[in-house]
């Protein structure tokens, strides 16, 4: 036995049939244009690093520490000793600020002491050191 369907009912069904695929299409193009016009957010270990660069200072150097495209660190003396004293070559000032990168990388204190000055061969005039 052959059913009839009448006219009516296949048009309703294929105008329900219609709005789900163009309301099916219109939110995956909503979903694309979301993805592509929002940045993804980056993992921060990739994105945002620590590293050292260093600067002149008056007569001597020191060093920034940079993390991504900010400035974490900027410092202009020695750290551990009393006075305005600038290191006196770049390699002193590199060797300090690679430490406290590491030391921030780490997660331990990046405080520097006279002795770290001493262990990482920093030349330094005689003056009273921060203990």
């Amino acid at each position: 036995m052959m059913m009839k369907i009448s006219r009516t009912f296949l048009n309703t069904v294929l105008h329900h049939w219609k709005a789900i695929a163009l309301l099916t299409l219109v939110t995956v193009a909503l979903f694309l244009t979301v993805d592509y016009l929002v940045p993804a957010k980056k993992n921060n270990n990739t994105s945002k690093q620590l590293k050292t660069e260093t600067i002149a200072v008056g007569d001597g150097y020191g060093y920034q520490v940079w993390y991504g495209e900010d400035v974490l660190i900027r410092q202009e003396n020695i750290p551990g000793l009393q006075g305005h004293v600038t290191f006196q070559n770049v390699n002193d000032a590199l060797r300090v600020g690679d430490l406290i990168v590491h030391r921030l990388n780490h997660g331990k204190n990046p405080e520097i002491t006279l002795r770290d000055l001493e262990n990482l061969e920093v030349t330094t005039p005689n003056l009273v050191a921060n203990q």
